[in-house]
């Protein structure tokens, strides 16, 4: 990636995190519009077992660890 690529993906990053923020300011889930749910944790939180809908999940900010079956799923970090 060019630096200007780079520096573009950062200052999209942060405009979503900015955005994020200003929908959802504390911890918990929020859903804005109908089928678009927000959830925002600071801490760590513990495994919790269950069967979801389809659907598509993005992480905006930190790391996270998803379970499938006997597989497991780590985001990487990205820094603002």
């Amino acid at each position: 990636m060019t630096e200007r690529s780079l520096q573009r993906d950062r200052l999209n990053r942060e405009e979503l995190v900015a955005s994020l923020t200003n929908a959802i300011p504390l911890d918990g889930t929020k859903e804005p519009l109908e089928g678009i749910r927000l959830a925002r944790a600071s801490v760590a939180t513990d495994r919790v077992h269950g069967v979801s809908k389809p659907s598509l999940c993005v992480i905006a900010q930190g790391i996270k660890e998803i379970y499938l079956g006997e597989g497991t799923y780590r985001t990487i970090q990205n820094t603002i």
